[in-house]
């Protein structure tokens, strides 16, 4: 793993946090906390989804003081029909800030109710509602949780398209070498006793094993694979029928000459066909 980039991940836990004290640190992407499906105090299936209370503070701070950011979710849906709804909540709340997110949008599944392994299909199926409908949205979906709950309450075959954000900490503390898990391109290493300047308070810490900020030409839809999908992106865009986010017009301007033309669409159309042969 030849990139190790150095993260942390915050919520309302962490208080007011000085960004620009966190970037000086060498902090280089932060998870941020964005919403949740009800509180854990609620009885098992109530649905009312909130937003953390320092969300709009931090990813907005933190992107200005130059840190990468991606967002988590911590669902607790029991139904299908309230996993679709808890993912519409958390796009509907990420759109404003959709330019601040380079990094991943994070299902940390590990609430004690489905905490059973006669759920490990019903689990699956909420994870792979919420992942669809982060990617159709054009974010990068990666999947949170522990090694143990990863293996025990989800299929993780049927999940096979989904980068993992791994929890794992070893005793003693160490960061080096990284463990070892199937699709594994983030690794929270720590949930304890660090601190950072600019947090007064204790905060989880991360490495990323791939830069998802460095945009690959030509990916589009932002899911790290340069194929027909996104040449059908370009072309609805050279026929007027999309318009672009900005975080598409650097990687589609393949000639990096400032414009995003047919120029650049008939360039990646030879790569794509020369990489087929």
């Amino acid at each position: 793993m030849s990139i190790r980039l150095n993260g942390i991940d915050v919520a309302l836990y962490q208080g007011d946090i000085d960004w620009k004290q966190v970037y000086g640190a060498g902090v280089y992407f932060a998870m941020i906390k964005c919403s949740q499906g009800c509180s854990i105090k609620e009885s098992v299936g109530s649905f009312k989804p909130f937003v953390d209370p320092k969300f709009e503070q931090n990813i907005t701070n933190a992107f200005a003081a130059g840190i990468k950011c991606g967002v988590y979710h911590y669902p607790t849906c029991t139904t299908a029909d309230q996993a679709a709804a808890e993912a519409d909540y958390l796009l509907s709340v990420l759109e404003p800030h959709r330019e601040k997110i380079t990094f991943p949008v994070a299902i940390d599944i590990e609430e004690a109710r489905y905490q059973k392994t006669a759920l490990k299909t019903q689990n699956t199926r909420f994870v792979r509602i919420v992942a669809d409908k982060i990617r159709a949205a054009g974010y990068i979906p990666v999947l949170y949780s522990n090694r143990y709950f990863l293996n025990m309450y989800l299929d993780l075959k049927s999940l096979s398209d989904l980068d993992i954000w791994l929890a794992v900490y070893f005793s003693p503390r160490r960061i080096d070498p990284a463990p070892s898990f199937q699709n594994m391109t983030m690794w929270q290493w720590t949930a304890s006793g660090v601190r950072i300047p600019g947090i007064n308070a204790d905060v989880d810490c991360n490495i990323a094993f791939k830069d998802y900020a460095a945009p690959l030409k030509n990916d589009l839809n932002r899911d790290v694979v340069i194929d027909s999908v996104d040449a059908l992106i370009h072309k609805r865009y050279l026929l007027g029928n999309l318009v672009f986010a900005e975080q598409q017009k650097k990687p589609a301007d393949l000639y990096d000459d400032g414009d995003v033309d047919s120029m650049d669409y008939l360039l990646f159309r030879r790569k794509i066909v020369a990489a087929a042969k």
